[in-house]
């Protein structure tokens, strides 16, 4: 699941509206839209929204990623 496919299921499971995610969590409406439409938004952002509609974790690596995760050094 991507980091838009998550943030868009946490909104709907929310049931807050697009205004109230935006001014709670401080942002613009534009950027909360960028968010669920997978454009491009600064982390800060991201995560003001994430904790907003409740989203406490965020998987950052996609399950369809060809390439399999290595191990850090």
């Amino acid at each position: 699941m991507t980091v838009r496919d998550q943030m868009r299921d946490a909104y709907r499971r929310s049931g807050l509206r697009l205004c109230d995610v935006a001014s709670r969590s401080g942002v613009s409406e534009s950027t909360v839209l960028n968010i669920f439409r997978g454009r491009y938004v600064s982390t800060s952002n991201l995560f003001a929204v994430a904790a907003v509609i409740g989203l406490r974790q965020i998987d950052l690596a996609p399950q369809h990623s060809a390439v399999p995760p290595q191990p850090l050094t």
